[in-house]
Parts: structure tokens; sequence; C-alpha cells
């Protein structure tokens, strides 16, 4: 699909060496689209993720933001960029841990779909569950050290496009996915 409505998640791997970015695409008729965008090295600091984020956030259902090592300043420098805060979501645990039931919901039932980039397979090949908290929940752990960063964006992604309404902001409701 190249319009709908359009989410895009921001994940910070656990020890801050690197971020992933993943972009949703809900059509107005049909299943979720998900891509990951890109995963660089933190070494080279955020200045092209909020630039990217800045440029595309208004008229898009959000930005979800995880990961302690850089969610903090990624969320503050958007802000600075007026970005409207209404749009920036730093998920609770149990919206994490409801992300990646609906993330692994829709894989299972084919309800999902994207265009088979190698890295987001080999990260879904190397994945299985860890668990968070007590009662049952869980996200995503690599096997064999595998980063799992960019599995945890898209997952972001797909729970927003399909739990936050679009932004009110401006007449068209609809946005095209642009992929660098």
């Amino acid at each position: 699909p190249r319009e709908g409505k359009v989410a895009y998640a921001v994940k910070f791997a656990v020890d801050g060496s690197r971020v992933a970015l993943a972009a949703a695409l809900l059509p107005a008729d049909g299943m979720v689209h998900v891509e990951v965008v890109k995963v660089a090295p933190m070494s080279g600091g955020d200045a092209w993720l909020v630039d990217w984020l800045a440029a595309r956030v208004r008229g898009s259902a959000g930005v979800v933001i995880d990961g302690k090592s850089g969610a903090g300043p990624l969320v503050n420098a958007l802000r600075e960029r007026r970005a409207p805060v209404r749009l920036i979501h730093t998920p609770t645990v149990d919206q994490i841990i409801s992300a990646h039931a609906g993330f692994l919901a829709a894989v299972q039932g084919r309800n999902l779909t994207h265009y088979g980039q190698t890295g987001l397979n080999d990260v879904v090949a190397a994945a299985t569950k860890r668990d968070i908290g007590k009662a049952g929940g869980w996200g995503w752990q690599g096997i064999d050290g595998m980063d799992t960063t960019p599995l945890d964006a898209v997952t972001l992604a797909h729970w927003l496009a399909t739990t936050k309404r679009k932004s009110t902001a401006g007449a068209d409701q609809t946005r095209k996915v642009v992929v660098m």
C-alpha cells in the first residue's frame, strides 16, 4: 500500500548502541504493512532521526519512542522542533506487552504484510519471547545475541497504527510513506 494511516516507531537498544526506526501503514481497506526504515549505530548521534521524524510526524498517527537509553533526549528534541506533543508516545509496560501480543496475533493470522526485508526476516527467525513482569507479558529476545531492535520497532509501529486515531491536523488525513 502507498496511502493510509501511517505510524512511526523508534526503538533504542538496551545498551544504547543502536536505534531502529520503523513505519507501519494502515490502508483504508487492507492489512497493516510494516517496514524497517533504518537501523543505525548511536555513535553518530540522533540528529538524522530528529530531522526525519520532525519532517513527517504531523498528520500521522504519531511516533512511539521506546528505550531508556535514548527516548528522553529524542522526545525533548522533537518537542524543541515543535512536534505536537499528542503525537509523541512513550509506551507504558502494559502497552508494550499489548503491542507484542497484537503483532504476534497479526503475524499468525496473516493480517500483516512487509516486503521481505532481509534484516527483518533475519531477526524474526532469531527471535523468541522474554518475560516482561510477572503477569504473563512478554517481549522479543534475540537468540545467540541477535539484536531485536528492528523487530521491536515494527511491533510498536504496528501497535500505534492499529490503536491510535489519525491526527486531526490538516484536511488530508492520508500520508504517503517515504523510505530513506
